[in-house]
């Protein structure tokens, strides 16, 4: 039986993509949620990602920005 781990990006943090200027403690959980959200979705078969709804081409961009970009 395989542990499956899901990123729940709005818990544990405090920083906001939405926030004009975040603390640099804020700045540095939005990057590390960044990070983890990203790497999860680069494990996700491009039929699994069509099953809820995502399009792999959309995703495979987000997955190729770094960490600081939005």
């Amino acid at each position: 039986m395989s542990a499956t781990r899901h990123v729940r990006p709005d818990v544990a943090f405090d920083a906001d993509e939405s926030d004009p200027i975040p603390s640099p403690l804020a700045l540095l959980a939005l990057w590390i949620r960044r990070v983890r959200l990203r790497r999860e979705l680069a494990g996700l078969e491009a039929r699994q990602l069509l099953d809820v709804g995502l399009d792999p081409a959309v995703i495979r961009r987000e997955i190729a920005k770094p960490f600081w970009i939005g």
